[in-house]
């Protein structure tokens, strides 16, 4: 009985077990293309075994002239009358984050900076020039 109980228990501690996680983040800096103010994406990753299981991202914005986040300002940032999908910028992001677990980070874009792949492009059609260039630091910084 005994040694069945330690080979359940060791079934259960690999098959529960991956590889190993790792962790990363950025702070990634740019300059804002329409007003030149500095503007900051934050990332952060988790990893294991070089995929991503979880992603955060979001990007530093002045509202009037204090400094937020866009996932805070939500609806209040308002892009959703100008997006071609009709979501918000809060809404593309949580898109993509989910379209980002299980790769590697890497986001194809073309030179403007949106996204080319199909099934991003159906839920995410903001610039993710910063964006992707931030969240490959993350991965790459994970330890």
């Amino acid at each position: 009985m005994k040694k069945l109980l330690m080979l359940a228990l060791a079934f259960v501690l690999c098959a529960c077990g991956g590889g190993a996680v790792t962790k990363g983040s950025v702070e990634y800096k740019f300059s804002d293309y329409n007003t030149g103010a500095e503007q900051f994406v934050n990332v952060s990753v988790e990893l294991e075994d070089g995929k991503i299981t979880k992603v955060e991202i979001d990007e530093t914005y002045d509202h009037n002239g204090e400094k937020t986040t866009k996932k805070t300002l939500g609806a209040d940032y308002n892009m959703k009358p100008a997006s071609p999908i009709g979501k918000e910028w809060n809404e593309q992001i949580a898109f993509l984050e989910e379209a980002l677990v299980g790769t590697d980070g890497t986001i194809e874009i073309d030179e403007a900076g949106y996204p080319t792949n199909e099934d991003v492009k159906a839920g995410c059609t903001i610039n993710l020039f910063n964006i992707s260039a931030a969240v490959k630091e993350a991965v790459n910084n994970a330890e």
